[in-house]
């Protein structure tokens, strides 16, 4: 058997992804400016894609500064935890095949 892996890129696709697969979508806010440490705060997928959308389409070449992705946990139904640009969602990153 032959395991293939794939390089995952930063991409909005995958990001659009990891929003529509995930439990449950959490991002890091600091609550006022003075502060150095924040607050975890669950946000609403729909809503979050929305608003993604809208800031994608004004700027398509420049979204990364735009949006801060390193902000956003992804929770799925083990309760496990994943981080954007690390793996994929849906499926494992080794695909096995014959």
């Amino acid at each position: 058997m032959k395991i293939r892996e794939k390089e995952y890129k930063e991409t909005y696709i995958q990001l659009r992804t990891f929003i529509s697969q995930a439990k449950r979508v959490y991002a890091y806010v600091k609550l006022t400016t003075e502060e150095i440490e924040g607050v975890y705060v669950k946000l609403n997928k729909k809503d979050l894609i929305i608003n993604l959308d809208e800031l994608y389409l004004k700027d398509k070449d420049n979204w990364q500064n735009i949006i801060d992705t390193s902000s956003f946990h992804f929770h799925t139904k083990d309760n496990k935890v994943w981080y954007f640009g690390r793996k994929w969602l849906g499926r494992p990153e080794d695909v096995f095949i014959n």
